[in-house]
């Protein structure tokens, strides 16, 4: 590249004039239903209540999903995509995730709590807004630094820490020797 030197930008042009197409522009059949997701406001809380009743009843919706309707369902996890080892050589501490939350806990803002399903995607999104989900905030750390100090939460307890895992790739001393 040219460190520097701004470059010149290709894809403005169709974007700015309208020329573009989005993903919400591609229309492949009228028989696609559409999912709105609830995501938690938090970034650690319990979930002491989801009512999902007034959202089940709105017109076109199709079906409202909790994380316990997807575990009772038989629905899978997305597995972890992280094979690595830790320098020990034993292998990183990492946790399947569920597509939505289980447990009655939400470890980050943003997890998903639950689903709505509907014939299109305005009936979905004003079923999600008509989920009713009470939390108790607990404890979080927002500051990476702190992620291994004593007092910090930590996001899995089984694990006793947050680090997932230490490792180290390349030639040390030949990365040294670079910066020396």
């Amino acid at each position: 590249m040219y460190v520097g030197q701004s470059i010149k930008r290709r894809e403005d042009d169709r974007f700015l004039t309208g020329s573009s197409k989005y993903v919400d522009d591609v229309f492949l059949s009228e028989n696609i239903a559409h999912a709105a997701y609830v995501r938690s406001p938090h970034p650690h809380a319990k979930i002491t209540s989801i009512v999902t009743e007034r959202a089940q009843a709105m017109p076109g919706v199709l079906a409202v999903l909790t994380g316990k309707d997807w575990t009772d369902a038989g629905y899978g996890e997305a597995e972890s995509v992280w094979p690595v080892k830790d320098m020990s050589g034993e292998p990183s501490r990492t946790v399947n995730r569920p597509f939505l939350a289980i447990d009655g806990v939400v470890r980050y803002v943003g997890e998903c709590v639950a689903m709505v399903v509907a014939e299109d995607l305005y009936s979905a999104l004003d079923a999600a807004e008509a989920v009713e989900i009470e939390y108790e905030a607990l404890p979080a750390n927002v500051v990476t630094a702190k992620a291994l100090d004593a007092d910090t939460p930590l996001v899995h307890p089984e694990f006793g820490t947050n680090m997932v895992l230490e490792t180290t790739h390349g030639d040390k001393d030949a990365t040294d020797a670079a910066f020396a």
